[in-house]
């Protein structure tokens, strides 16, 4: 199995085939796990689902040393998207051996408390730092809803309304089913490396991926089998001598990596300059007409929830009249 790019030069008299580097065959029991292999192709156009309705859900993830911000963004939504509102927290070290953390996260309304399991993961790709722990989440979520939002406990959404132009473009096809409103290498090559682009905006810097908001679709299938593989191999989403942080000039392959950030948006990128030569209404994450443009949102790291706030009053199950 490899990931490859149909690639048109020569005013499209020209097509070359380029694929990266084969991922190993074992892998294929986890695409079947999730049941994002080929042989499940998603044939029918599904409905864009939304906050309230029963096939959409809110998703994150934090270990003990994030549990204050996992309570401020538990609060936050349920104060935004209402107290019946289905959010799925999974535990990623630490919290559901703590009988105090426990005792907050099961005061939360709709709340579906999962605990990790690491061990579907190949070890060299259990560090928490590699994010494959991610892109396994937002695979077994996509087996069981239609629509959901993954959010990192850092996330500060200002206001819910502006979510719905991103649903309503999703649903008309406007836009592509994997939407990053905020701001790999040898194995998924990106196509600004093999072909010159008249518009060089298809390779401004990588979006983040703490704010994801995926619908289920063959586009999403697709990207999140190559997003699997990769996420199972070591030399993909962490290879050796990468480097988190940008150097200058940034010329140098492996510098400004952020695993699960820059393997899906490496995919989102060449999928959407696929999609766009097919479809010429079609609006890249670029495109200034791009509905998560209107979105408002911040990033509020290591923010807790204003101590005059009642936690448990603010996500309690509503009150029947």
């Amino acid at each position: 199995m490899s990931y490859s790019l149909n690639i048109q030069t020569n005013n499209k008299l020209t097509e070359n085939i380029i694929s990266g580097r084969r991922f190993d065959c074992e892998h294929l029991q986890i695409l079947n796990k999730y049941k994002i292999a080929d042989n499940y192709k998603i044939q029918q156009k599904i409905t864009v689902k939304r906050p309230g309705n029963e096939r959409f859900t809110f998703v994150t993830g934090a270990s003990k040393d994030f549990f204050p911000t996992l309570r401020k963004l538990l609060y936050l939504l349920k104060q935004k998207f209402g107290c019946s509102q289905k959010i799925i927290g999974y535990d990623l070290g630490g919290i559901s051996e703590e009988k105090n953390m426990m005792e907050e996260l099961n005061s939360v309304c709709e709340l579906e408390w999962r605990k990790f399991d690491w061990s579907i993961m190949p070890k060299d790709v259990l560090s928490p730092k590699a994010f494959s722990w991610k892109i396994h989440i937002l695979a077994e979520i996509f087996t069981q809803y239609d629509t959901f939002i993954w959010m990192d406990t850092s996330i500060n959404l200002e206001d819910a309304k502006y979510l719905d132009p991103i649903f309503e473009a999703i649903e008309n096809r406007k836009i592509s089913e994997m939407v990053f409103p905020g701001g790999m290498f040898t194995y998924i090559p990106i196509l600004t490396d093999w072909i010159k682009i008249v518009n060089q905006k298809w390779d401004i810097e990588m979006y983040d991926a703490n704010f994801i908001i995926l619908h289920k679709s063959e586009y999403t299938r697709n990207l999140l089998k190559w997003a699997l593989l990769c996420a199972a191999t070591k030399q993909c989403i962490e290879p050796d001598g990468s480097e988190l942080y940008c150097i200058s000039p940034r010329t140098t392959i492996g510098t400004c990596h952020r695993s699960d950030q820059s393997v899906m948006g490496i995919l989102n990128v060449n999928s959407e300059y696929k999609r766009s030569l097919l479809d010429k209404e079609f609006i890249p994450h670029f495109h200034p007409d791009h509905p998560r443009r209107k979105s408002r949102s911040s990033v509020q790291r290591r923010e807790q929830l204003d101590r005059n706030l009642d936690f448990k009053k603010g996500v309690a199950c509503c009150q029947q009249k």
